[in-house]
């Protein structure tokens, strides 16, 4: 619904520019008095710089909802499978289980003397 909204401000400003055109035509072909020209410009002037200030507030609200359901939504999926792993039995967290079973060399290379009996022929 605000996106909807914020899409018809865009809208908005177009018309109320055209607005002032058709009414500018109006004045300069003397069909309008300078005081109802002047208070339409000054009612048409204050739209087009309420309309933009209306599409940043909306924008914020907009981000901010997003910001908070993105948030919401990794919270809970973290709660859910912290939850399942603490649901889980006590034999399941006690065996170790090395999901890569090809050897692991990283300790070679991480020690001095390691990484000597690992390079050496």
């Amino acid at each position: 619904m605000l996106v909807f909204a914020l899409s018809t401000l865009d809208l908005a400003f177009n018309y109320t520019f055209s607005r002032i055109v058709d009414r500018a035509t109006l004045f300069t072909q003397g069909k309008m008095a300078l005081e109802a020209f002047n208070q339409f410009l000054l009612l048409a002037f204050a739209a087009l710089l309420a309309i933009p200030a209306i599409r940043g507030m909306g924008r914020w609200v907009y981000m901010g909802s997003i910001n908070r359901l993105e948030s919401r939504l990794i919270a809970d999926i973290k709660r859910y499978f912290f939850d399942h792993l603490l649901s889980l039995s006590h034999g399941f967290h006690s065996v170790k289980k090395n999901p890569n079973p090809a050897p692991s060399y990283s300790g070679c290379i991480m020690q001095p003397s390691g990484l000597m009996m690992f390079l050496s022929p």
